[in-house]
This record gives structure tokens, C-alpha cells and sequence, in this order.
């Protein structure tokens, strides 16, 4: 039980940090735009698809918790947390190379 209770407070602290520098990163990224740059308009499109299939993930991370499956629960989550991170890449991405976006603000 003491492992897991360490794993948990490992875990714990990365939530944590991340939960912070996160939110924080995107919204000076709101104030910073790359001059002349050409916008990715092929990218919205395409998180939106990560977005989905992240959700689909997740829902099935839940039946399958809810179905003793724990190793493919935790795969799901795994998989879920990777797609969530890929998206927070492109989006940034937009942001930095989208600079109408950066206009209107």
C-alpha cells in the first residue's frame, strides 16, 4: 500500500505543476506571435479530430473500469493523456502561427 501511496504523491506533484505552468504557458502564448508567419489552417480541423477520439477514449476507459478490465483501462488512460498532450502541441502551434488569432485580442 505504501507504493502506491508514492506513486500517488510522484503523480500528485506533476498534476500539480502542470495544472499551473499549462495554463499559464497558453495564455502568454495569447500575447506572442511569430511576424510573417503563415497560418496553419490545416491544424484546427485535425485536434478537433484528437479531441474526439480522446472523448471516445475516455468513455471506454469507464466501461472498461466499470468491467474490472484494469489494464485496459489504464492503456485507455494512457492513450487519452498522449492524444490530450498532442493537442495541446498543435494548439499551440495555432497560436504562435495564427496571428489574426492574436489580433483580435
Amino acid at each position: 500500500m505504501s507504493s502506491n501511496s508514492s506513486i500517488e504523491k510522484k503523480y500528485s506533484k506533476w498534476i500539480v505543476l502542470l495544472s499551473v505552468v499549462i495554463p499559464v504557458a497558453v495564455a502568454v502564448l495569447f500575447f506572442v506571435k511569430i511576424p510573417n508567419a503563415t497560418p496553419l489552417p490545416v491544424l484546427p480541423p485535425i485536434y478537433a479530430t484528437i479531441n474526439g477520439i480522446t472523448a471516445v477514449l475516455l468513455v471506454v476507459a469507464v466501461w472498461a473500469i466499470k468491467n474490472g478490465k484494469i489494464q485496459l483501462h489504464q492503456n485507455l488512460m494512457k492513450t487519452a493523456i498522449g492524444c490530450s498532450l498532442l493537442f495541446l502541441v498543435m494548439y499551440i502551434a495555432c497560436l504562435l502561427y495564427t496571428s489574426d488569432a492574436a489580433d483580435e485580442r
